[in-house]
């Protein structure tokens, strides 16, 4: 259902750069910045929106909350557009355009006094899923941390509903083992601590998708924190002045101000 927006949100500094050529089918690569006050080097996160992997953009509700309350926590904050079912691509090209914004990222580094070693990525809903997957594919760990927000782990077991229709149109095949090879759960192995935020009242993508993913990642030795937020529907960010948004806010925070990665 939809909520007025109960939060005033930043502008962001820079709007609209591209972060790739645009001679793609597709919306294009969009991407707003957000820069915190003082010199920096900066800590930085790219924030991936959602949308049921059909239609979404940097302009949504909880991309913008997140992106303001990052910001004044004095995080840099890319926020970026990809393509999607109904905006030019699949999962394929949906990965492909986030793992080409991260690489672009780490090559503006010193364009916006970026700290390298302390870049996270912020995946909600689609693009949590999305956001493991192309982080399956950064072989050098380049991400610090990684904060997944209702996100969906596993396309095997999706039981029924519209999200099991959806999976054909992503994937173009009714191959279980094609869906397997997308799923985070069967295919994220990330060093890098991951923080999963999940609702128990989520009636999309059900809350035991992100135990399992807790529970594989603590049985692998593999840093994991989980916040079970309770009687929480799917897309509780949606109103950003819910008991429910303002707990996941502060936990977001405090995983991020942890210690970069490979640091004490």
């Amino acid at each position: 259902m939809w909520t007025p927006d109960r939060f005033e949100s930043l502008k962001p500094t820079f709007r609209g750069l591209l972060y790739r050529s645009t001679r793609k089918r597709g919306i294009k690569p969009r991407v707003d910045i957000y820069m915190p006050s003082g010199i920096g080097p900066h800590p930085s996160v790219i924030l991936v929106h959602g949308g049921a992997f059909l239609v979404g953009s940097r302009d949504m509700k909880p991309a913008r909350f997140l992106a303001t309350e990052l910001v004044k926590a004095g995080f840099v904050v890319a926020s970026m557009d990809y393509r999607m079912v109904l905006r030019g691509g699949r999962f394929k090209e949906s990965q492909e355009d986030i793992e080409t914004m991260t690489s672009w990222w780490f090559t503006q580094a010193n364009t916006y006094n970026l700290d390298a070693t302390n870049v996270a990525m912020l995946g909600i809903s689609a693009g949590a899923a999305l956001m493991l997957m192309a982080a399956t594919k950064d072989a050098d760990s380049r991400l610090s941390r990684l904060v997944s927000i209702y996100g969906l782990y596993d396309f095997e077991n999706l039981g029924g509903g519209p999200l099991k229709l959806l999976r054909k149109k992503l994937f173009r095949s009714s191959d279980p083992a094609t869906w397997r090879s997308h799923s985070p759960l069967h295919q994220f192995r990330g060093t890098q601590p991951v923080l999963l935020i999940h609702g128990t009242g989520d009636r999309i993508v059900p809350i035991d998708q992100a135990e399992e993913m807790t529970r594989q990642r603590t049985e692998d030795g593999l840093p994991v924190e989980f916040l079970n937020s309770q009687d929480s529907p799917h897309g509780f960010f949606n109103n950003a002045s819910s008991p429910q948004s303002q707990e996941g806010l502060s936990q977001i925070l405090e995983f991020l101000h942890g210690h970069p990665q490979g640091k004490d």
